[in-house]
């Protein structure tokens, strides 16, 4: 077993990951969760994006949008333009 959980003196850290199942976990047992959300969201920077993506990279985009968390795994040439550039 791996724990990747942090033991606090009155909560218990996990990596967002875990929500989902422990929601589920739990509400199974009639016990509902008390969150505190204390993510940092970073600082913002100013950046332009000048290329187009292509067909697949929207749907990926636009599929990863709709959630808070995720993960992306692309294969290689899966950021490839959809013209080659000269």
């Amino acid at each position: 077993m791996i724990g990747c959980a942090e033991e606090h003196p009155e909560h218990i850290a996990l990596p967002r990951g875990c929500l989902d199942d422990l929601e589920t976990l739990l509400a199974n047992f009639g016990i509902a969760i008390v969150a505190d959300d204390k993510r940092f969201d970073g600082s913002p920077i100013t950046a332009t994006f000048t290329d187009e993506l292509t067909t697949e990279q929207r749907a990926a985009v636009d599929a990863l949008r709709r959630h808070e968390t995720g993960v992306l795994v692309a294969p290689p040439g899966a950021a490839r333009p959809s013209s080659p550039r000269h």
